[in-house]
């Protein structure tokens, strides 16, 4: 009987995880606890902070002379994010698959 409410406990508390991650609310409030700011943008539930935006300016800052507007970075940031998402995506397929196709870690 136990078990079946440890269960249940389990798949509420994911059932609630996945709705709160889709709440741009919870982002924000999120970004306000851990330092981040203010929520600018969600892409693929992944939030886009203004910590994030500082941070990426000044690196480019550094990099070149010039400030760099809000729309030419965010193509940028969410290309990151996307490049970061692939590359998880294909180190999980490596792992899987490693044995079947006798896959050399580090080359595809």
């Amino acid at each position: 009987m136990k078990w079946i409410v440890a269960v249940i406990s389990i798949g509420v508390g994911v059932l609630n995880g996945e709705l709160i991650a889709r709440v741009p609310a919870a982002h924000e409030a999120a970004g306000r606890i851990f330092g981040g700011g203010h929520l600018i943008a969600l892409v693929d539930r992944n939030g886009i902070f203004e910590a994030d935006l500082k941070g990426f300016v000044r690196r480019k800052k550094s990099a070149a002379p010039r400030l760099m507007p809000f729309s030419e970075a965010l193509p940028e940031i969410t290309a990151a994010i996307a490049a970061k998402k692939r590359a998880e995506a294909v180190h999980e397929l490596r792992g899987q698959f490693a044995e079947r196709f006798r896959l050399v870690p580090g080359r595809m």
